[in-house]
């Protein structure tokens, strides 16, 4: 049988000693995991019940004295894995200014001095699963880079532009007033400002007013030139489902609602294949032919670029993911030229 020597010099059977340590003691704290030589007593190392236990029972070690943690500034995992830690530092307490090192927020500005102080205290990464990032005063989960957890909730409240993500002004032609509800003139100018091309001839009141809100999303657009110009391209179509056609105006089929994740198995949220830097729904798309979907103006950088180098190769006319021939409607002029 294997032995192990614990820190109090004990050498013992690594098996029998697990046993005896998890099933005839059933430690509830981690001060119960104790040597099991009669008259020893002493409290194990984290060492020692590493090389005894299980991955599992190991564990249960670690989380034994969190269960018992009951204080204000205990924080958990929000993913639910038993990860947690104690906050012992208040913000503010702190003499050192915080440095501002040019990261911005998720509203795309510059990090304000009460933000980063923020971040430096509150801002966390899961030990267990560190792909969640969590703000431990509010356990939203990703941090809210760039607000307080006061300033998140009232910037959630706000319109975002569906490209950018900033916030979109109040005064835009693209949202309806709540005293023109029952104009009909403020209506169509809404729609039309929304370029909405399939109003119903003859509409009434109620059926312009539905239609306004079925589209209310395309009225999620800031002044940005370069989200004014994607909006332009963007279908303003809307899916079944209620959400927005992500494709590109003019295409005779919809590809699919991205939102939902049933458009060839790829969702919103999921980055280009191409760019690599910013999500598929953050600019108008198109499907291939092989089914794979891309940002529309990442297909024509690929085909205007062409081939990289003296060798002339036709790679660029391909699809980055199946190497098939890039074909779509949205993309046939400029690829018939390529």
């Amino acid at each position: 049988a294997k032995l192990h020597v614990l820190s109090c010099d004990h050498r013992l059977c690594a098996n029998c000693a697990a046993e005896h340590i998890v099933k005839r003691r059933k430690p509830v704290k981690q001060s119960d995991y104790v040597c099991p030589v009669e008259g020893c007593g002493q409290q194990l190392q984290q060492a020692d019940v590493k090389a005894l236990l299980s991955e599992q029972e190991y564990e249960t070690y670690l989380d034994s004295d969190l269960k018992e943690l009951d204080s204000a500034n205990f924080r958990r995992c929000p993913t639910g894995c038993g990860w947690g830690m104690l906050l012992e530092d208040a913000l503010g307490t702190s003499a050192k200014k915080p440095a501002r090192n040019g990261e911005v927020g998720i509203d795309n500005k510059p990090l304000s001095m009460e933000a980063i102080r923020h971040r430096d205290h509150y801002r966390f990464r899961c030990r267990r699963c560190p792909n969640t990032e969590f703000c431990a005063m509010c356990n939203t989960s990703p941090y809210h880079l760039g607000f307080t957890c006061e300033g998140y909730r009232a910037h959630k409240a706000k319109r975002k532009c569906r490209f950018c993500g900033s916030e979109v002004a109040g005064d835009s032609q693209l949202i309806l007033k709540e005293d023109s509800k029952g104009n009909k003139k403020a209506l169509h100018k809404v729609l039309h400002a929304r370029c909405v091309d399939y109003i119903p001839k003859g509409a009434s009141i109620q059926a312009l007013l539905d239609l306004v809100q079925r589209t209310d999303e395309l009225g999620s657009l800031c002044k940005q030139e370069e989200c004014v110009k994607r909006a332009a391209e963007a279908c303003t179509r809307v899916m079944e489902c209620g959400h927005l056609c992500l494709g590109t105006r003019g295409e005779s089929v919809c590809l699919g609602c991205l939102q939902c994740g049933v458009a060839e198995g790829q969702g919103a949220d999921e980055f280009c294949n191409i760019c690599w830097v910013a999500e598929l729904r953050e600019a108008p798309c198109v499907k291939l032919k092989c089914k794979h979907i891309f940002h529309k103006h990442c297909v024509e950088k690929q085909v205007k670029s062409k081939w990289v180098g003296a060798r002339v190769t036709f790679g660029f006319l391909e699809c980055p993911l199946c190497k098939q021939h890039m074909e779509a409607e949205a993309i046939q002029d400029i690829t018939e030229e390529g």
